[in-house]
């Protein structure tokens, strides 16, 4: 009897619709071995513009709303946790592939269903944040490490994008579980065959600052508009602030009100909800700029393979994992200190210089690379 592979995402949103194709298409390949995809009905749709192969030994399991559940918290990770042993009643894996598997502790730990080994993806590296953390989130930390580590039924610990976190971790926790894990380019390099958007000034009539993928506190999407509201006239004149994707619902308000209260007399344009592959490569191409005033930089984000694709240079603050990543691959610009205040100072040299990226960060991103780590550790 072959292995079987459930693979689990409560979100079929941004990286997580890009991951879970990857993974689909690797699969069809793996004819060894039996796989399950776990993941949202909104897949159905969404994925439409992907490819996806048949194969016999692959199939879905589409969750339905009340299945994917969302939102932070322990509360949430138990029923989340609640879900998983239901799937495994039902499918009996014998490898449980967690999209994002911090979600799902610390209660994954004490999940008594047999002899099941569970991997997964982890975004966030506590180790950039340690001295900024309360005592309770440390000790919060070294919990569920420790039982990532010791308990038998973790089998491999994904680290994406971050080598060095893999090193350390490794060390610290006497282990060898911890895997790195190179978050993929998907895109197309389509040389300068992009069709410029609708709404878009034309190239070079003004310097276009693009703000894309899922908006919301943790990303500074707020806190640009209040960066516009300190422009000058000129600065109002020669730029464009660019914001598409969709909108967390906790800053969906105050979003639209700062929208209505600013597009009269700031040049603003707004892509709401879902873009797709097409788009979004499209925006990262005529944009001078990608701005990323992160307030979470312990991790990656996928924006930035859009920009290293594209040769637009990104802005991000310069500390934690995103800091370390652009400078390391020269994909960009970082900002020290107070992010708003140190981007005012420097827009106007920003407008004048047209900056381009040259970048080796996409050959070492491949969607190969991403998906062997993974199917070959699982």
């Amino acid at each position: 009897m072959r292995n079987k592979i459930l693979i689990y995402s409560t979100s079929d949103r941004g990286h997580h619709l890009e991951y879970i194709h990857h993974l689909h298409e690797a699969a069809v390949k793996d004819i060894q071995r039996e796989y399950i995809f776990a993941v949202p009905l909104g897949i159905k749709e969404k994925g439409k513009m992907l490819h996806w192969t048949d194969a016999s030994h692959v199939g879905f399991r589409y969750l339905l709303d009340e299945e994917c559940i969302s939102g932070n918290g322990w509360k949430a990770n138990f029923s989340r946790v609640k879900m998983i042993k239901r799937l495994c009643m039902e499918f009996h894996p014998t490898d449980f592939f967690l999209i994002t598997l911090m979600a799902m502790m610390p209660f994954l730990a004490i999940l008594n269903i047999g002899n099941i080994k569970f991997s997964g993806i982890v975004y966030n590296i506590y180790l950039y944040d340690w001295k900024q953390m309360s005592m309770l989130t440390k000790i919060k930390n070294i919990f569920i490490y420790g039982l990532l580590t010791k308990l038998a039924k973790f089998k491999r610990i994904f680290i994406l994008n971050d080598s060095t976190a893999v090193a350390v971790l490794n060390k610290v926790w006497h282990s060898s579980k911890f895997v790195y894990l190179p978050d993929p380019i998907a895109i197309p390099n389509m040389g300068n065959n992009y069709q410029k958007p609708d709404q878009l000034p034309e190239k070079g009539q003004k310097t276009i600052f693009l703000h894309a993928g899922g908006m919301d506190d943790r990303k500074g999407t707020l806190e640009i508009f209040e960066m516009m509201s300190n422009l000058t006239a000129e600065q109002k004149e020669k730029t464009c602030f660019v914001f598409a994707g969709s909108i967390a619902e906790h800053i969906r308000t105050k979003f639209f009100e700062e929208y209505e209260r600013l597009k009269q007399e700031c040049n603003i344009v707004l892509y709401y909800g879902f873009c797709d592959y097409d788009l979004l490569i499209s925006l990262c191409w005529y944009s001078s700029y990608l701005l990323l005033p992160y307030k979470n930089t312990s991790m990656s984000s996928g924006i930035i393979a859009y920009g290293a694709n594209c040769g637009t240079p990104v802005i991000v603050p310069n500390r934690g994992l995103l800091g370390k990543l652009v400078k390391r691959f020269k994909l960009g610009i970082c900002l020290n200190g107070e992010f708003n205040d140190t981007f005012l100072c420097q827009l106007d040299s920003l407008c004048a210089n047209n900056l381009k990226t040259v970048s080796g960060y996409i050959r070492k991103h491949t969607i190969s690379d991403f998906t062997d780590t993974i199917i070959d550790s699982i």
